[in-house]
C-alpha cells in the first residue's frame, strides 16, 4: 500500500493504516488548545495515527499516551513520533495498544483525555468513504462507544481532570443527551460546526439515509437540497459526574 500523508495542524502525519484526521479531530484539538496543558498528562484515546495528541506537544505537556486497538494505527503513531523527534521538547510519549481503556494500568490517571473514537451509526459508516482504514463498532445508533467511554473515563481522570469527546448528529443525539443529563450535573459544548454530507454518498444512499433519520438513529437537517450534519465537542469535568 502506498504511504498516505495528510496535513493536520500545520504538520504532516502518515495515516497509511489508520483513520485520516478530519473535522472532528480539528474541533477537538481546537478545544484542547484553550486549556492549560503545560506540565499536564494527556491520554489520546482512539488515537489513530496520533495526530491529535502529537499536535499538542507544542503546549509542553509532560506526558502523552497514545492508545488505540489497531496495531496498524500504532505503527503509524510510531512513524509520526520518529518524524517529529526534534519537536518533542521533553514530553514523554508512549504508544499503547488497547480497546477503549483496556491496556492501561487501572490506577493511571490523566489531567486530560481526548476521545476521537468513532461516534456515528455503523450503518452510516458503511455508506461513507471514511472508514477504509479503521473499524466502526459504535452500534446502529452510533452511541455505544460514546457511552462506554464516558462512563469509564471518570476512573482515569485526576481530580480536576477533563474529558473532551465529540457528539455527531450521525448518531442518536437525543438518546445521547438523555444519557448525559442523567450522568452529569453539567457539561459544556466547547465547539460546534455544521457540515454537508458528501454528495456522492447522498446520491447512492439517499433512501437508506432517510430511513435512518426516521428511525432516530441519526439527526440531520435538509436545506438547499443537501443533508446537513453537525459535530459538537463536549467538555466534561470529573467533579461534575454524579
Amino acid at each position: 500500500m502506498p504511504e498516505l500523508v495528510t496535513s493536520f495542524c500545520d504538520q504532516d502525519f502518515i495515516y497509511t493504516n489508520s483513520f485520516e484526521p478530519n473535522l472532528t479531530s480539528s474541533l477537538i484539538v481546537d478545544s484542547a488548545k484553550k486549556l492549560d496543558l503545560e506540565g499536564k498528562s494527556i491520554l489520546d484515546l482512539g488515537c489513530g495515527c496520533g495526530a491529535l495528541g502529537l499536535s499538542l506537544i507544542k503546549f509542553r505537556p509532560k506526558l502523552i499516551d497514545l492508545l488505540d486497538v489497531s496495531h496498524g494505527a500504532l505503527q503509524d503513531c510510531s512513524t509520526n513520533i520518529k518524524n517529529m523527534d526534534l519537536k518533542l521538547a521533553g514530553t514523554v510519549v508512549n504508544v499503547i495498544q488497547g480497546d477503549c481503556f483496556t491496556g492501561l494500568d487501572e490506577n493511571k490517571q490523566y489531567d486530560l483525555i481526548i476521545n476521537d473514537v468513532s461516534g456515528i451509526s455503523e450503518l452510516i459508516a458503511k455508506f461513507s468513504p471514511w472508514f477504509a482504514n479503521a473499524p466502526c463498532n459504535s452500534g446502529v445508533d452510533g452511541i455505544g462507544l460514546f457511552k462506554e467511554i464516558i462512563l469509564q473515563a471518570k476512573y482515569f481522570l485526576k481530580p480536576g481532570g477533563i474529558l473532551l469527546s465529540p457528539l455527531l448528529s450521525l448518531s442518536n443525539i437525543n438518546q445521547a443527551k438523555l444519557f448525559l443529563d442523567d450522568l452529569f450535573d453539567n457539561y459544556q459544548v466547547t465547539n460546534k460546526q455544521n457540515w454537508f454530507l458528501p454528495d456522492e454518498m447522498v446520491l447512492k444512499f439517499k433512501q437508506e439515509i432517510n430511513d435512518q433519520i426516521k428511525s432516530g438513529n441519526i439527526v440531520l437537517d435538509y436545506k438547499f437540497g443537501r443533508f446537513i450534519a453537525w459535530t459538537e465537542v463536549l467538555l466534561f469535568k470529573k467533579e461534575n459526574y454524579r
